[in-house]
């Protein structure tokens, strides 16, 4: 028996060590494409169309690599716990 949940927490800990691993490209691809919008949107002029719809690319951008990065915490806290009962 202690064996077996040796092996599922090995199981585990391989499976929390991809999801972090996963979550940190994500996240780095995010903050990238946020980075990618803010050039262009200092780089947009007088083109207030073009400055708009960066800025917007760029909040979501960084939005959604937060949005990983609190995915990824509660994943791994949501494991641990499950891991030490």
């Amino acid at each position: 028996m202690k064996e077996q949940r040796e092996l599922n927490n090995a199981a585990i800990d391989a499976l929390l060590t991809n999801v972090n691993n996963l979550s940190k490209q994500s996240i780095d691809h995010m903050l990238e494409l946020e980075a990618i919008f803010k050039a262009i949107k200092s780089l947009a002029g007088e083109h207030e169309g073009v400055s708009r719809l960066a800025s917007a690319g760029e909040y979501l951008a960084g939005d959604k690599a937060n949005v990983f990065d609190c995915w990824r915490e509660e994943i791994i806290t949501d494991a641990k716990k499950e891991l030490s009962a």
